[in-house]
Formats: C-alpha cells, sequence, structure tokens
C-alpha cells in the first residue's frame, strides 16, 4: 500500500475502495503466439492426430517455448476452425528462434498443405 492505494492484479484499488482498471508493467515481457486451422478435405484422421501430437511434443524439442498447449476446437462460435492451440514465449527473438527452429520446420513441411492456417502472436 503507497499513498492511499493498493495495487492488485486487476489494477488500482483506493481507500474509498473503487478499483481503476489498467495495464500493469511488467517487469517481463511475454509474446502469445496462438493458432488455429481449417482441416483441407485431404487431410485424414491420422494425420490429425499425428498434428496434435508433434505440436504438442514441440516444447520438449525447442528450448524457447515456455507453454505449449493444442486441442481441438469446440466452440460454437469457432467458424470452422477445428484446431487451436497457443505458445509462449519471453520475447519477439525466441518466438522467432521458434520459428526457424528445425523441429517446427518439419512439423510444418507436411502440415501446411493440409490446413487453412490463422495465427495470432502479441504482447501480453
Amino acid at each position: 500500500m503507497c499513498h492511499g492505494l493498493l495495487r492488485t492484479q486487476e489494477g488500482v484499488l483506493n481507500t474509498s475502495g473503487a478499483l481503476t482498471i489498467f495495464p500493469l508493467l511488467k517487469d517481463i515481457e511475454m509474446i502469445i503466439h496462438t493458432f488455429a486451422f481449417h482441416w483441407k478435405p485431404e487431410a485424414n484422421e491420422a494425420q490429425k492426430r499425428q498434428a496434435m501430437e508433434e505440436i504438442g511434443a514441440l516444447k520438449a524439442q525447442i528450448p524457447e517455448v515456455l507453454e505449449a498447449h493444442v486441442g481441438l476446437n469446440f466452440s460454437s462460435h469457432g467458424r470452422g476452425y477445428a484446431l487451436a492451440g497457443m505458445m509462449k514465449f519471453a520475447d519477439r527473438q525466441r518466438l522467432q528462434a521458434y520459428a526457424d527452429h528445425a523441429a517446427h520446420q518439419r512439423l510444418l513441411a507436411w502440415l501446411l498443405p493440409l490446413v487453412e492456417l490463422i495465427e495470432i502472436d502479441f504482447e501480453s
């Protein structure tokens, strides 16, 4: 508590109990990499399972990946995206190192012809 303010995860709580929401300054920048796939008709069930397994295994193969999550989309608002995932990185340089890593490139070589892909990367 400083000058009648209490800093919380959500913002600052003042002495009157009002919460002011704001993005907190962080010591470490975090990069979130998200992706989703529409499968093309030529993709078979074995390839779909293989994609989930290989994406899930990237964290163990690529040291820059801090977290990796992949799963089947069950949202009724998913617009046909069947598989989705997210990964966390310490910074943009580590995201680029992941993108260039041989294990990631091997996955993309066989996977990209089978999917329509969307990726969204952002700082958090």
